[in-house]
């Protein structure tokens, strides 16, 4: 599919109100170019150290010195700032608290909400059955070919009823 240029007010579209102006700023100052995509099929992203932790709380406690979040996403951002995960997937807090705010109607759940045992279908079609729970992620065994794999608690999945779904 190819990538459609838009106009950058339409970011304005995905952030919180009165956030706009700063975002832009910075987006600028650091001549970022920024890419909207629909649907990412993997994380890339590399472990991040003290210097990226540093900046990323200086900006984000820009925006939570205004109250642009509802309290509970802010609870948890104030927590993330102490020690903020190199990815904001290895935020499992935050991820569950954001959660609640994505549009109702989703057929999608937690891997952590599963039963044991269950089946569930992941983004690129794969089938799965749940099964323990080592430290923090849960060890499931792809149905077609058996092979172990560990799922983050907050990855979102496709419960099945059964293996033929």
């Amino acid at each position: 599919m190819p990538k459609e240029e838009v106009h950058i007010s339409q970011l304005q579209d995905y952030l919180p109100p009165g956030t706009y102006e700063p975002v832009l700023n910075y987006l600028r100052q650091y001549k970022v170019h920024l890419t909207v995509a629909r649907v990412r099929k993997s994380d890339k992203v590399l472990a991040h150290g003290r210097e990226w932790k540093i900046i990323y709380a200086q900006l984000l406690d820009q925006f939570l010195k205004h109250p642009i979040f509802p309290p509970d996403i802010e609870k948890e951002l104030l927590i993330s700032l102490r020690n903020p995960a190199a990815s904001s997937c290895a935020e499992d807090d935050l991820l569950r608290v954001l959660r609640k705010y994505d549009a109702a109607g989703s057929k999608f759940q937690l891997v952590d909400e599963l039963m044991t045992h269950s089946i569930f279908r992941t983004g690129d079609g794969r089938v799965f059955q749940k099964g323990k729970k080592l430290r923090k992620r849960f060890q499931c065994k792809e149905v077609s070919t058996g092979k172990i794999y560990l799922f983050s608690p907050v990855y979102e999945v496709e419960l099945m009823n059964s293996i033929s779904s």
